[in-house]
């Protein structure tokens, strides 16, 4: 998957859809993977849409009711 990163965690930028489908699926060692997780860090909005990419809302609420 060819991917189109040149502003990759640059201000005022976030992630699109196959960017964080590819942290859902990539091991982490790619530079897409790790430019990507970089901005990932220090963007709530991003985390947020890769929460929901993950799982839905009721896959979270059974996973920390399990865990709790």
């Amino acid at each position: 998957m060819k991917i189109e990163t040149k502003s990759v965690g640059n201000e005022g930028r976030h992630l699109l859809r196959p960017e964080l489908a590819l942290l859902l699926a990539d091991d982490g060692e790619s530079e897409v993977s790790r430019k990507a997780a970089s901005h990932l860090e220090t963007c709530p909005e991003c985390q947020s849409r890769l929460t929901a990419l993950a799982a839905d809302e009721s896959w979270w609420s059974d996973a920390h009711t399990l865990l709790s």
